[in-house]
Order: structure tokens, then C-alpha cells, then sequence
């Protein structure tokens, strides 16, 4: 039905820099960081869920708009500690 972001060529590219970023982290925020990036994938798994054609047919709207908004808000949070801690290249 709706393209699954999981497969996104985008966000791959994000989970790439975000993994090669977690490897260089240092210890202070390592835990913080990986816990990000642990909360986004788990917001693209819900995302793709509440898309999916095979779920009955129900979709909740609230929750999906919710989902989106925690993972925007993860993904920004990501790129800022990356920006501060100067792995975003």
C-alpha cells in the first residue's frame, strides 16, 4: 500500500551514518545515542505496521501521528548530539 520506510534509500543512508557515528561516540554518550537510534527504528517498524494493508484494514490516525512526530523528533535529536560531537560527516 504505502512504501515502507524501512526501505527508504534515505533512511538507510541515516541508519548508516548513525551506526558508523555510534562506533566512534564516546563512552558519556554512547548509552544516549544508541538509545536514539534503538527508539527510531523501533518508530519506522510502527510506522510501517500502522501503513501495512494486512492489518485489518484499521489504522489509527492519533497513533500514527504520534509515531511520526517521536521519530522526527529522534532523528533531530540524533543530528544535533552528532552536530555537538562533531561525527556527522
Amino acid at each position: 500500500m504505502f512504501p515502507k520506510l524501512e526501505n527508504d534509500i534515505k533512511f538507510k543512508q541515516d541508519l548508516d551514518l548513525f551506526n558508523n557515528a555510534l562506533a566512534r561516540c564516546p563512552k558519556e554518550y554512547y548509552k544516549t545515542l544508541e538509545s536514539l537510534i534503538t527508539q527510531l527504528k523501533s518508530d519506522a517498524k510502527q510506522l510501517d505496521a500502522g501503513h501495512d494493508g494486512f492489518a485489518g484494514g484499521f489504522l489509527d490516525p492519533r497513533t500514527l501521528i504520534d509515531v511520526k512526530s517521536s521519530l522526527t523528533y529522534n532523528r533531530t535529536k540524533i543530528f544535533n548530539l552528532l552536530r555537538k560531537l562533531n561525527l556527522n560527516n
